[in-house]
């Protein structure tokens, strides 16, 4: 589902550099894939990890007039070169080292953790469980109450991620104004103590004052996605898409799958026929970020904040106290 792009960010210089070659890739080494694009560990001691278009395929392709610079690959990793440079580092976001020297692409710090994909396939099988809601026939897979609140804390963590990158564009950060855009499972990776943050801008939306916007792009090929049917500016990512894509993101945490997709978003909208789910896995917040009644990132924590703490848990800020998710899983 990924599209041309109508207005980019200027990559950043990238012309290669006379001297030694580039810093190869680490293989094998830690790797994570985000939807079309790959994360690999440079070679080096630094804990560094390059984010790199599917059509990059030799670290030696560094000329100006390599093919895989006129992708549209290349051009969403260069988005998050360019996001990046513009914003201050925040822990529930994968933090920034700098452009490689030789390409512009955005070379991050590697995690304590693994890929959120990688965990779940992991630890499936002790996560989720049928519940049966009146029969048999009607039983559902839920998370497992023991791990409600690992599920509760990452939901406030990704809720706390976008209200810091909706807090651009603002009186107190006016710099740039951003919507993160596809917000799912290949885009969070989890750190120390198991906890997580967004990665990259692949799919961003961008203004920078007095500049002409730069539309994001949809890779998320799900039928049930804010920006299903839509055309045009449209189709582009705002602070209300990324709630709503929040929202599905928690759902499948709390179910192990994405919302039914059987029937596309837009008639979903025109029948009212949301995804139900029990207010104990946040359910009625979901629904609110589908419904368009929670607009941005900030208004989500403070929703999800009463909602956690009207579940029985004391927050602060995006954590739970008393709360040990390593210890959890230790004992799953």
């Amino acid at each position: 589902m990924a599209r041309t792009q109508r207005r980019q960010p200027p990559p950043p210089p990238s012309r290669p550099l006379a001297g030694s070659p580039p810093t190869p890739i680490k293989l094998p080494g830690w790797g994570a894939i985000l939807d079309t694009i790959t994360a690999e560990e440079l070679d080096s001691d630094a804990g560094e990890v390059i984010l790199l278009p599917q059509e990059y395929e030799e670290r030696s392709e560094v000329e100006p007039e390599a093919y895989w610079r006129n992708q549209d690959d290349a051009s969403r990793c260069w988005t998050s070169t360019f996001i990046y440079q513009h914003i201050q580092p925040h822990p529930r976001l994968a933090r920034f080292i700098r452009p490689d020297e030789w390409t512009g692409l955005p070379v991050l710090a590697k995690p304590d953790g693994p890929p959120l994909e990688t965990f779940i396939k992991s630890h499936k099988s002790s996560m989720y469980g049928m519940v049966s809601n009146s029969s048999p026939a009607t039983a559902t897979v839920r998370i497992q109450d023991t791990h409600k609140p690992l599920i509760y804390q990452w939901a406030l963590q990704l809720a706390d991620a976008l209200a810091r990158v909706h807090s651009y564009g603002k009186a107190e950060t006016p710099s740039i104004w951003i919507a993160f855009g596809d917000v799912d499972m290949s885009k969070c990776w989890l750190t120390a103590g198991l906890n997580i943050q967004l990665v990259g801008f692949l799919n961003a939306a961008c203004r920078i004052p007095g500049e002409p916007m730069h539309f994001g792009s949809r890779t998320n090929g799900s039928a049930f996605h804010p920006l299903e049917g839509k055309r045009g500016e449209h189709d582009s990512p705002t602070e209300q898409t990324d709630v709503f894509m929040w929202g599905c993101l928690v759902h499948e945490l709390m179910t192990g799958a994405w919302p039914d997709d059987s029937v596309p978003y837009p008639e979903v909208i025109t029948t009212g026929q949301w995804p139900r789910l029990e207010s104990e896995y946040l359910g009625e917040v979901i629904s609110n970020c589908w419904t368009g009644e929670i607009a941005d990132g900030a208004s989500l924590v403070d929703r999800l904040r009463s909602t956690i703490s009207g579940l029985g848990w004391q927050v602060n800020e995006d954590m739970l106290v008393g709360f040990d998710a390593e210890a959890l899983i230790a004992q799953s």
